[in-house]
């Protein structure tokens, strides 16, 4: 007699244990084989990095007014000891930079949540314009990232819709979206006349005018980061409420959710 392994292992037919499945688990999920993946951890993430960003920006604005303080009593001619000067350099150097890296953050999680958000309205059936690429990419272009991420915005707010027979061109986008745009645009605005107005050293009055175009600029800026938490985390919300409603891959009732 020849010798064998385990029973079953040579025979015609067997399964072996040891072998991959034939199919990935992730395959086997409706929603993963439909295309759809939830964006709800990634507007969680995005609504924390935001929060941290508005607190941030109070604490420059706190440091804008302590260093108004500061400038208005060296224009009044009374002495200011050396340590005041450097503690406004150093906060005020630390705020930016904090700023810089919160802003990096956010950037990279917009562009995770823009793509997913965009496949999760496609998955639905809807025939967006703007890609996946570019509902991230066109952040990044000159001219079009003033009203082209807002319209990738949109057309993914469109396209997923939890009534599947509502066309999603009559569907209007929510004004949370509509002021975050607006605040976003005023800030970015504001920011760039303060960073190009600003001089390597100014003097008193000159650092005065610039604390408050700061200040000015900020509530724009916290406005930006409060609306944009509120429409991501209400896109994410709508799509996981139009998959619970009509899974993704489901065939389609109308056609009227193309868009």
């Amino acid at each position: 007699m020849s010798a064998s392994g385990p029973p079953g292992f040579g025979a015609p037919g067997a399964i072996n244990p040891y072998s991959p499945p034939a199919a990935s688990i992730e395959a086997s999920s409706p929603a993963a084989a439909s295309g759809y993946r939830s964006a709800l951890p990634l507007a969680k993430a995005m609504v924390v990095i935001l929060g941290m960003e508005v607190v941030l920006e109070l604490i420059s604005d706190l440091n804008a007014f302590l260093t108004i303080g500061v400038m208005q009593r060296v224009m009044a001619g009374q002495q200011v000891a050396e340590t005041q000067l450097s503690a406004i350099d150093t906060r005020t150097s630390a705020v930016a930079v904090l700023g810089m890296v919160l802003t990096v953050i956010v950037i990279v999680q917009f562009c995770l949540f823009m793509p997913r958000a965009n496949r999760n309205a496609r998955s639905f059936g809807s025939q967006l314009r703007i890609t996946p690429r570019w509902a991230a990419g066109f952040l990044f272009v000159p001219i079009a990232n003033l009203w082209k991420p807002y319209q990738a915005m949109k057309e993914i707010w469109q396209g997923s819709d939890p009534d599947p027979n509502v066309h999603a061109w009559s569907v209007e986008a929510p004004a949370v979206m509509k002021w975050w745009w607006g605040a976003y645009l005023l800030s970015n605005i504001g920011t760039y006349l303060t960073v190009r107005t600003a001089k390597i050293s100014p003097s008193a009055e000159e650092m005065i005018s610039s604390c408050w175009a700061e200040i000015i600029s900020s509530v724009f800026g916290i406005a930006s980061a409060i609306l944009a938490a509120l429409t991501v985390r209400a896109v994410a919300r709508r799509q996981a409420a139009r998959q619970q409603a009509h899974p993704a891959g489901s065939p389609p009732l109308t056609a009227g959710v193309a868009l």
